[in-house]
């Protein structure tokens, strides 16, 4: 009785985590229309946060060139890849790896709420990145 229940749970919470990501692309898409339709005399301000980019690993390279794209058009970066299809196999044939702790390869439940978890997360940024003109 009580997995029926939780599973009912989860079911629910992935059709609010989905309802907010489908939301979030719409409204994503809308603002991209909106900029290419506006006059000319509106502003558009942007702000770039960019943790560690100071931290010696290329990343005020990457910040430049993000600055430089959205200079031109509307700009995306992607750090591909995020997740690849390695860490998706390691994850579901359950291996224990540096991103597959030991005790999540063990429980079929974790797994199953890692892959999803990944998914998800993978769809966000192909939409993110469907939504951009110039890729860096």
């Amino acid at each position: 009785m009580v997995i029926v229940f939780i599973f009912w749970v989860l079911i629910w919470l992935m059709g609010i985590v989905s309802a907010i990501f489908f939301s979030l692309r719409q409204w994503v898409l809308h603002c991209k229309n909106q900029l290419h339709c506006s006059s000319s005399n509106k502003r558009l301000h942007v702000g770039i946060f960019h943790p560690y980019c100071n931290a010696g690993g290329g990343g005020e390279r990457v910040l430049w060139c993000a600055v430089r794209a959205l200079q031109k058009k509307i700009g995306c970066y992607v750090h591909y890849p995020v997740i690849s299809s390695d860490m998706l196999k390691k994850v579901k044939f359950r291996q224990s790896a540096h991103n597959n702790k030991a005790y999540v390869a063990r429980n079929p439940f974790l797994t199953w709420a890692k892959l999803t978890y990944y998914r998800l997360f993978s769809k966000m940024y192909k939409w993110h990145y469907k939504c951009s003109k110039v890729i860096c």
